[in-house]
């Protein structure tokens, strides 16, 4: 029986909303990544500045992701693990802000230039943007009555990619009409506003995290 209690015993310690948002988390940080290595290489191939760009925004946010995992036994107190929660959450907006700055810099550098999606582009753009909406549908109903740092998180993540696939929607839509490359004053002003609604999405997060550190921290 003594042996029976102390195996069982690590897994009553084990928090299941954890589990599951560590489980969302590395689906995002899978899809991303392959996302991302697409991009990327289909950049480099194409010589396609955006794309490579793009690849870049989009691991990134795959490792702010990564900041957010938790582990499934979270042991310590409640203010101990809430103020470490929000060091990562801190942690995932800044890594957010940076990229997302870099994107509203390349974007009004290289606003002279065109966007280019080959088709394989546009597939895997289209099949990202669609498990990124899915995703954000999902995690809002799986834990619209969690509350915290890692549930705020991931909702936060989860809505900037789904704002950032529509965007990406609207260049695979314009690209294919015009033939794979569209090269569009208008696209380009729509994607700095993008940029910057993502860059002050993610400076809140620093700023709201910074908050909540200091009143954990006292």
């Amino acid at each position: 029986m003594a042996e029976m209690r102390a195996k069982a015993e690590p897994r009553e310690r084990i928090d299941p909303a954890a589990v599951r948002i560590n489980q969302m988390l590395t689906a995002g940080m899978i899809v991303s990544t392959a996302a991302a290595a697409i991009m990327l290489f289909a950049g480099g191939w194409y010589r396609a500045d955006w794309l490579i760009m793009l690849g870049i925004v989009i691991l990134a946010g795959a490792f702010a992701r990564g900041c957010l995992m938790l582990p499934a036994h979270r042991p310590g107190k409640k203010r101990s693990r809430l103020l470490k929660g929000f060091q990562k959450y801190r942690l995932s907006g800044m890594i957010l802000a940076f990229f997302y700055l870099a994107m509203l810099v390349f974007t009004i550098v290289k606003r002279k230039e065109g966007f280019f999606y080959p088709l394989p582009v546009m597939i895997i753009t289209v099949l990202y943007a669609v498990f990124r909406i899915a995703a954000l549908v999902l995690d809002m109903r799986l834990f619209a009555k969690t509350e915290g740092p890692y549930t705020a998180g991931l909702r936060i993540l989860d809505l900037e990619d789904a704002v950032l696939s529509v965007l990406l929607i609207i260049h695979v839509i314009a690209a294919a009409l015009s033939g794979a490359f569209v090269a569009s004053g208008f696209l380009w002003i729509f994607t700095a506003i993008v940029s910057v609604l993502l860059l002050a999405v993610s400076a809140y997060m620093v700023v709201f995290a910074e908050g909540e550190i200091r009143y954990y921290s006292a």
